[in-house]
């Protein structure tokens, strides 16, 4: 019985200095979340999507094309056929927006796609955003 609870014992430090120890290595936390997208506009400096939020209500993020060259890499864009596009990603590293990827119907004929006019100026003012200050509302 003594020898039992000696190594339950043992084994209970164990696991708790394994769990110290990633704890102490400083590793992030990195998330990711996932919406389907109901429609995608195209302008000539970005995205608007429109997207399925909790009770059957719609968000729109406007996502600037600058966002997926290399300078800034705050997105990425992963064309195909799939049933389940168009949807998109958005990843999280210690609860801060990271990036998001979108999944987004090769076809442009697709019912998902659609065209964005809109006036120059506010075409500027809806693509200005930071990525430090991006959030999506679930």
């Amino acid at each position: 019985m003594k020898k039992q609870i000696f190594i339950l014992l043992i084994l209970f430090i164990t696991v708790c200095g394994i769990i110290g120890a990633q704890e102490a290595t400083g590793k992030t936390a990195y998330y990711a979340k996932s919406v389907l997208i109901y429609k995608v506009y195209s302008h000539s400096m970005g995205f608007k999507v429109v997207y399925h939020k909790t009770g059957l209500e719609q968000g729109v993020l406007y996502i600037p094309f600058s966002w997926f060259g290399n300078a800034v890499r705050k997105g990425e864009i992963v064309y195909g056929n799939d049933r389940s596009y168009p949807f998109f990603t958005v990843f999280y590293r210690d609860g801060k927006f990271d990036y998001i990827r979108l999944y987004l119907q090769e076809s442009h004929d697709h019912l998902s796609w659609g065209m964005l006019f809109v006036s120059a100026e506010e075409a500027q003012k809806a693509f200005d955003v930071n990525p430090d200050s991006f959030a999506v509302e679930y």
